[in-house]
C-alpha cells in the first residue's frame, strides 16, 4: 500500500519500510524486485505509488540506462525519494512528481510502468477508472509490473492471511484514510484490459503476488 487518492500516506512515512519488513520479512522486496531483470535497458519506466524510493535503487542497480518517472501522492514519502538522490550520478534520469495517476499525460508513453501495492488502495468497482490512464500511458508491448497482496492462499494460511489482510485495511484506513476496505479481485480488473501475463511468482505463502503483464 502506498498512497491514495483519499487519503495521505505522511502520517507513517517514518516507519512503513521498517514495519513491512517486521510484519514480511523480504517477501514484500522480492515480490518487487524479482521480475526487473524484464526491465528493457533505455526503457522510460513510470513508477506509480513508489513510497520511499527504494525501489528506484534496485532498478537502477539492475537497469542503470533507464529513465524513471517518479509519481507519489505523498509529500513526506516523496521527500523521502528524493533524499535518497540527492547526490546520485543517476539523478538526471529521474524525474519526481506530487501527484496521483490523474498526473500522468496522455502524450507521454513507456515502455514500463510499475504498480507495486498501489491498486490495494481502491474499490473493485473503482479499478478501471484507476488503471486506464495508467494503461493508456502504456506503449504497444510494454510492461506492466504489478505487485501486491492476495488470497490465493493454501488452505492452511487462508483464515490467518484473511486476518493479517483485515488488519492491514483497519490501520491504513484509520492512519491514511484510504478508500478500499478489502483485497479487490486483481485478476478480474486485469483482464479488462487488453494485457497478457507473462511472467508471475507467489511468495509468504501465496499471500503476495508479483505479475509481469504485456500490452498486446
Amino acid at each position: 500500500m502506498g498512497m491514495s487518492l483519499t487519503g495521505s500516506f505522511d502520517a507513517v512515512s517514518s516507519f512503513y519500510d521498517p514495519l513491512s519488513r517486521l510484519v514480511f520479512g523480504k517477501a514484500l522486496i522480492r515480490s518487487q524486485t524479482c521480475f526487473l531483470n524484464l526491465v528493457p535497458q533505455y526503457a522510460h519506466v513510470l513508477i506509480i505509488g513508489g513510497g520511499t524510493g527504494w525501489i528506484i535503487e534496485e532498478l537502477l542497480s539492475k537497469k542503470p540506462s533507464v529513465f524513471i518517472t517518479y509519481v507519489e501522492a505523498s509529500v513526506k514519502m516523496l521527500e523521502k525519494s528524493k533524499e535518497r538522490f540527492s547526490n546520485s550520478p543517476f539523478k538526471d534520469q529521474i524525474t519526481f512528481i506530487l501527484g496521483t495517476h490523474l498526473t500522468i499525460r496522455e502524450e507521454e508513453k513507456y515502455q514500463v510502468v510499475i504498480t507495486n501495492f498501489f491498486l490495494d488502495l481502491f474499490q473493485q468497482a473503482t479499478l478501471p477508472s484507476i488503471m486506464n490512464p495508467i494503461y493508456k500511458a502504456l506503449d504497444k508491448d510494454g510492461l506492466w509490473f504489478f505487485s501486491d497482496f492476495s488470497l490465493r492462499s493454501k488452505r492452511t494460511y487462508s483464515f490467518l492471511h484473511k486476518i493479517l489482510v483485515r488488519i492491514m485495511y483497519l490501520f491504513f484506513g484509520a492512519f491514511c484514510k484510504i478508500e478500499g476496505n478489502q483485497l479487490p479481485n486483481f485478476d478480474k480488473a486485469f483482464q479488462d484490459f487488453d494485457l497478457k501475463e507473462v511472467a508471475g511468482l507467489y511468495f509468504y505463502t501465496d499471500l503476495v503476488q508479483a505479475k509481469v503483464f504485456i500490452k498486446k
